[in-house]
């Protein structure tokens, strides 16, 4: 098969990280259309990927990538979902030790992509040499593609999207494309927090009406000195729709979030990488955004709604219905909005 010349790269900002991403489907999607080879390798370079890294697929249809080597490296186990291996392989007549990461299981080909742009993302980053780059990055992919899980419903799939349109705001204005103040998936008592200033998220599928669920006596309580505010969000599930798992993966990304990270977060609130391309037909428009600080009037059951300022001996897990639409006017407009989003994204909150 026709190679292409990669073209070298000596920075990656995040407008980039999407292209690289981009790059890489495209790369597998013209290797599969031109069918396995009968043995051996069809090799492809393609201009997003650095120096000594190509793509390919082996006479079993699987995706691979194929790397230089560069130095001495240990060897490295294989697992069910990524083999590993060092050999020599000859590519334009060359005859090289390459490191051959292979994919083996078809419903982690689309996190297969993730995986290799993670690996050049690293290395153009880093300015470290490929294969270097992918030694740090498996041992970590491993573990997290050996999380498996139940497959989500839509509600939660909906609930997990509504709170990525947060964290894509916030990584838009942070330049170092951090996605820590997304505290929720860790069981903190707020979905976004940094410094005093806090941020949970509800959403909703209901064409109409903004009640929403509430865990806790403490969920609607501002960190100590600090503003808390409720941002809801409505979408509608809709065939075709723009808002899925995997767009706002790439929005993240796109926007400097570290793919690894992101996909921690994910595996944390139950989105396990190896069910995200289950989940591709969950599919939403967002129909409406309004954020509410939390006041005197938001209604809510906090510890001083009980006798003695404090939830009743004996009593635990205390989960009801808030009706935001009751302050719905009191919604703080999108300049306002910006600036709480600069402050979960900034150092200070």
């Amino acid at each position: 098969m026709p190679q292409t010349n990669p073209k070298s790269r000596t920075k990656t900002v995040s407008s980039s990280n999407l292209q690289v991403i981009d790059g890489v489907r495209a790369g597998f999607a013209a290797l599969l259309e031109a069918g396995p080879p009968a043995s051996g390798f069809d090799v492809l370079s393609v201009p997003e990927l650095p120096p000594g890294m190509r793509l390919a697929i082996d006479s079993e249809a699987h995706p691979n990538l194929i790397i230089d080597v560069s130095g001495r490296h240990g060897s490295r186990e294989s697992t069910e979902a990524l083999s590993v291996k060092f050999l020599p392989l000859g590519i334009d007549g060359i005859v090289a030790k390459r490191l051959i990461v292979a994919c083996p299981i078809e419903e982690l080909f689309m996190v297969f992509d993730q995986f290799v742009a993670a690996i050049a993302d690293l290395a153009t980053e880093t300015n470290v040499s490929p294969d270097k780059a992918a030694i740090s990055v498996i041992e970590k992919w491993q573990a997290l593609l050996s999380k498996k899980g139940l497959p989500p419903g839509g509600s939660k799939v909906a609930s997990v999207i509504a709170e990525m349109l947060v964290l894509v705001d916030c990584l838009k204005q942070d330049p170092l494309g951090r996605v820590d103040q997304w505290v929720g998936p860790s069981s903190q008592r707020h979905d976004f927090r940094r410094g005093k200033t806090a941020v949970e998220v509800k959403s909703t599928l209901q064409h109409t009406g903004m009640k929403v669920t509430i865990n806790g006596a403490d969920q609607l309580l501002a960190p100590k000195g600090g503003e808390l505010y409720i941002h809801f969000v409505r979408l509608e599930p809709v065939p075709g729709g723009d808002l899925t798992l995997g767009t706002l993966t790439d929005r993240s990304v796109a926007n400097g979030a570290d793919r690894l990270e992101l996909h921690e977060k994910l595996a944390q609130v139950g989105i396990p990488i190896t069910r995200l391309s289950e989940l591709e037909d969950h599919q939403f428009e967002l129909r409406d955004r309004i954020t509410i600080q939390v006041g005197p009037s938001t209604p809510r059951i906090v510890p001083a709604s009980f006798v003695g300022g404090e939830t009743p001996k004996g009593t635990d897990d205390i989960t009801y219905k808030c009706d935001l639409g009751v302050v719905a006017d009191e919604k703080i407009t999108a300049a306002e909005w910006q600036e709480v989003v600069g402050r979960l994204a900034g150092d200070k909150g």
